[in-house]
């Protein structure tokens, strides 16, 4: 499987958790998932586009963050191919 097949994996599996949507996540947030599951998956930069202290940028680094556990778990999980 390629990097960006992965990413967009685990990007849409974190989009609904149990059953529940989570579409109500803000486009910052999103970013910052996707920003990280590229990182890990592609070696492709982070790009920080929104000016710190800023709600948007608060948001983009907490997508960051679940995007980086994302993939940890992803790691974790998949075992021996």
């Amino acid at each position: 499987m390629t990097g960006k097949n992965i990413v967009q994996r685990l990007f849409d599996a974190q989009i609904e958790i149990n059953g529940f949507p989570r579409h109500n996540r803000s486009q910052p947030y999103q970013k910052g998932v996707l920003a990280a599951l590229e990182y890990r998956a592609e070696k492709k930069a982070i790009t920080r586009i929104y000016t710190p202290g800023s709600c948007e940028y608060d948001a983009f680094e907490c997508g960051l963050r679940e995007g980086h556990a994302l993939w940890f778990n992803y790691l974790s999980n998949r075992g021996d191919d």
